[in-house]
């Protein structure tokens, strides 16, 4: 699995490059239940091999959510959690299932 090039950012970590996604329209639990902190995100590492993906679960709402407490994704949230999930465990050279990093409160 990979992410898709069209409305992906590339990112530099520690001078690793990486894209991250966050799906343009909200799946329709997100927009109808946004309660529980629906922002997800994916990152990859930008390598010939891709073969682990890092899925983030914010513990807010999208922004176009109706109601709950949500933020703007900045570069530098991306890099820190990028940094978080590394130190959790994501290998992002080696094969397997994605890993899931969810982000304590802020």
């Amino acid at each position: 699995m990979a992410i898709p090039k069209k409305g992906s950012r590339k990112i530099a970590v520690d001078s690793v490059e990486y894209r991250w996604y966050v799906r343009h329209k909200p799946t329709y639990m997100q927009e109808i239940f946004p309660i529980n902190g629906d922002l997800v995100f994916a990152v990859e590492r930008l390598a010939e091999n891709v073969t682990s993906i890092l899925i983030v679960e914010m513990p807010f709402t999208r922004p176009d959510a109706i109601t709950g407490k949500s933020i703007i994704l900045k570069p530098a949230d991306i890099a820190t959690h990028i940094r978080a999930a590394l130190a959790a465990g994501w290998t992002p050279l080696l094969p397997g299932a994605p890993f899931i990093y969810k982000p304590g409160p802020i």
